[in-house]
């Protein structure tokens, strides 16, 4: 949740590069745990919303 908080903040602020950096730190983070998260976090439905809504980039 805080490496989300912190992409999503940089992302807010303007920091559009440092955002994606740390998107991908999340990205790889989710992914790699995807089973253990799987029953409370949709990760795909995650992945989808940050791309079409909030402008990170895969």
């Amino acid at each position: 949740v805080v490496k989300m908080a912190k992409a999503l903040y940089l992302q807010a602020t303007g920091k559009t590069r440092q955002a994606q950096d740390e998107w991908r730190n999340v990205l790889n983070y989710i992914r790699g745990h995807e089973l253990l998260f799987q029953s409370n976090l949709d990760v795909y439905r995650v992945i989808e919303v940050a791309k079409n809504y909030a402008g990170f980039h895969l």
